[in-house]
């Protein structure tokens, strides 16, 4: 059998399977693979002739299952022999589309109308001067100050982190995959800014109220052989926060211009998190892309230190650093698959993001992953599988200025 005929027929018949699913189906399995060039065997056997490699994510019809192994029917070649594909179940997980619900139609509930207005007389007592300038019991004033703030910082990352740093391993694993440049890079760094607006009890004292944005991402491509065949793999997640914060500030004046500022606080942050990951192939132009947006709220806590420097009596420039804890879980939002072998982009509603430990049981280790689900996987091949979450907790760095508002 020559090559060029090895990979040409089974991706015909494997393209037919996916665009006339309801002309092959007997008691079929449908499949998806898992596992970024999946291998066809000619037996039920890892060491046996590899038929053709297929992509992460793509649709496969089995008609029986052979212990640790699936069974596919390609098409006949040339001479007329049927050939059986084998894949092995670690690769693979058993599909079925999820048919999406109708949601309930809130109603609004209907207000009954007032009752009759009633005029009550009442005497208006005399109103009592106010001081314009509010004070303490020890006569000190109540001053209000505004704080503009920008800066970059470090975080963890979390799960996802893992995931891109677990293709590396695995890749490097494999001594059958030539990667000819490209790493897969974890997304550290952060950039953020907000305000703050401090109340001051005293000169020393102060609780601020502040509302800031926080952003981090990190886009990096492999490029990769395999069997005389390039690809191309990109991961390009992004994190997005809004923090709502409540402080404590602390300030100990160590001269006339300068005071160290101390502060520490807890946040109410809004969290947004997109995953979106490219595949593409020098074999008939194959494309598949997952992008999927989650969103999760969680409370965090935060403080640090501080230095301002006087420039005028109600200006002063600030330098802080701060540390962070938070992490985002339970995310959950659309997942939108696009691939060259489906005849239109498919869209998966409230997927939520879960982590695993996969074992492939070609390199005798576990990987940690993340994966878009409906529900909770539960594959032999899986282990310690949980919500996924992304960890932020980090520190930055701060420039500013605070205005003193009289």
């Amino acid at each position: 059998m020559k090559k060029k005929e090895k990979g040409f027929l089974p991706v015909i018949y494997l393209s037919f399977l996916l665009l006339f699913p309801s002309l092959c189906r007997a008691d079929q399995i449908s499949l998806r693979v898992l596992v970024p060039k999946t291998e066809i065997h000619l037996q039920p056997d890892s060491k046996s002739v590899v038929i053709i490699s297929v992509p992460a994510g793509m649709i496969l019809e089995s008609t029986k299952q052979i212990k640790e192994w699936f069974e596919l029917k390609l098409p006949p070649n040339k001479d007329g022999f049927v050939i059986i594909g084998y894949v092995h179940s670690s690769k693979v997980e058993i599909w079925t589309e999820k048919q999406v619900k109708e949601k309930p139609v809130k109603r609004k509930p209907v207000t009954p109308p007032p009752p009759p207005s009633v005029k009550v007389e009442r005497t208006v007592p005399p109103i009592k001067p106010v001081s314009k300038e509010p004070k303490l019991s020890n006569g000190s004033k109540i001053g209000f100050e505004i704080k503009l703030h920008s800066g970059a910082g470090y975080l963890k990352g979390g799960d996802i982190n893992a995931h891109i740093q677990s293709m590396n391993d695995y890749w490097s694993d494999l001594n059958y995959i030539n990667v000819s440049g490209g790493e897969f890079k974890p997304f550290h760094l952060g950039m953020e800014f907000g305000g703050e607006i401090v109340i001051m009890f005293s000169p020393k004292i102060g609780i601020g109220v502040g509302v800031g944005y926080l952003q981090a991402s990190k886009e990096s491509t492999v490029e990769s052989t395999l069997s005389n065949t390039d690809f191309t793999d990109t991961f390009n997640p992004k994190i997005s926060i809004i923090p709502l914060s409540l402080n404590l500030h602390f300030g100990l004046p160590l001269g006339e211009k300068l005071k160290l500022k101390i502060f520490s606080g807890m946040g109410y942050y809004l969290g947004t998190v997109n995953w979106n990951y490219n595949y593409d192939s020098s074999i008939g132009d194959e494309h598949y892309e997952e992008v999927w947006q989650g969103k999760s709220n969680a409370f965090g806590y935060q403080g640090g230190l501080g230095i301002e420097f006087k420039i005028t009596p109600s200006i002063a420039f600030v330098v802080e650093g701060w540390g962070r804890y938070l992490k985002l879980d339970d995310l959950s939002g659309d997942l939108e698959l696009d691939a060259s072998w489906l005849s239109g982009t498919e869209i998966l509603e409230d997927v939520s993001m879960w982590y695993y430990e996969l074992n492939p049981g070609n390199t005798g280790k576990t990987y940690p992953k993340v994966g878009f689900f409906g529900e909770e996987p539960s594959l032999s091949s899986y282990s310690n599988v949980r919500k996924g979450a992304v960890d932020l907790t980090g520190i930055s760095v701060r420039i500013g200025i605070k205005i003193k508002l009289k």
